[in-house]
């Protein structure tokens, strides 16, 4: 549940249990009514709370490695800068706006949201095309969600949004 501490940060925080849909089983009857959005990258993370909605006896964690996903391939979705990159942060929104606010999963998922952007201003910052946008969806989003964000990402991501120069020397290569 995403009242959980726990569980949140099982969900959003662990690789690699994350959003994605690679490092998951799921009972066939949770996709009766359910279906992923045709065309729109990053599926998984736009469906995985109502996915969770539908989750009944609760989730099973195994700590045994049982598949081998090879995520930085040169050629996947995560690698190709292009307009269709922006649709990780439309899965990430729909995730956040889809959780209770007043759930810890509602906090844990605003972080990943950010953290997104942290991810794909790294790999956008020398592409003035793409940097822009990005920056006009961050300042959007961070006025909207800022105040679920625990103080010291709220800080991060400030300064991001009004000293870039000063993101970039403290966070810019890292993590």
């Amino acid at each position: 549940s995403f009242y959980d501490k726990d569980f949140c940060k099982l969900f959003f925080l662990k690789e690699p249990i994350a959003l994605s849909a690679w490092a998951k089983l799921y009972k066939k009857e949770i996709f009766q009514d359910l279906r992923y959005p045709n065309g729109l990258n990053y599926e998984d993370a736009y469906i995985i709370t109502d996915i969770c909605a539908k989750i009944k006896k609760g989730i099973t964690i195994v700590n045994s490695l049982l598949y081998n996903y090879l995520r930085f391939r040169q050629g996947s979705i995560t690698q190709k800068l292009n307009p269709k990159t922006f649709e990780i942060l439309v899965a990430h929104r729909r995730c956040v706006d889809n959780i209770d606010k007043k759930t810890v999963g509602h906090k844990y998922a605003c972080r990943v949201l950010f953290w997104r952007y942290h991810y794909l201003y790294r790999i956008m910052k020398n592409n003035s095309e793409y940097e822009e946008k990005l920056i006009e969806q961050f300042k959007v989003d961070y006025k909207k969600y800022k105040s679920y964000l625990p103080f010291k990402t709220r800080l991060r991501f400030f300064i991001f949004k009004n000293f870039r120069k000063l993101y970039d020397i403290k966070w810019g290569e890292k993590d």
